[in-house]
């Protein structure tokens, strides 16, 4: 007579040791509760906005992003055209939910209307966006703030980093 529980064993260690070629084998982009993680070229980039819409209309976005390389993770927020000059530093006021301190962090925009952190974003940070529910950005010298769902943001940083294991070393 067999035991079931050596069976049982059995199967759950193959199953674990199958699970990590699984788990990398995640075909981007991905779609997980209003993220689309996505490769571009040497970079993976997670966008609470559908790719199509937001390639035809890049304004009021928000954008993680890293490389395979570098495992720190950045932020990109994109406001209305012309809503700031190129090239300029800038304060991004970035109010959590219900949390009474907001996050106040140096940027620099890259164009009229992307605005790109300074740093990567520490642990603490990302826990904190991940967990706000929403997320309220104020730009200097912006008098429009934008508010962001930030529901599956936690998902959409792991899978953002899945996505940078799968590109290829030039």
């Amino acid at each position: 007579m067999r035991r079931p529980g050596k069976l049982l064993r059995a199967a759950l260690f193959l199953a674990a040791a199958l699970l990590p070629s699984v788990a990398s084998a995640t075909e981007f982009p991905v779609t997980a509760d209003r993220w689309t993680v996505a490769v571009a070229g040497r970079w993976c980039d997670a966008s609470n906005r559908d790719p199509v819409e937001f390639a035809a209309t890049p304004y009021n976005g928000l954008k993680f992003g890293r490389t395979r390389d570098w495992t720190g993770i950045v932020m990109r927020v994109f406001l209305w055209p012309g809503a700031v000059k190129d090239d300029m530093p800038v304060t991004a006021t970035l109010q959590l939910g219900n949390v009474e301190t907001p996050l106040v962090m140096t940027a620099m925009t890259t164009v009229d209307y992307i605005v790109d952190l300074d740093y990567a974003l520490t642990s603490e940070e990302q826990k904190a966006i991940a967990g706000a529910g929403s997320m309220t950005v104020r730009v200097t010298g912006v008098e429009q703030p934008l508010v962001f769902r930030t529901e599956g943001v936690a998902g959409a940083l792991e899978l953002l980093n899945e996505c940078a294991k799968t590109i290829k070393h030039e």
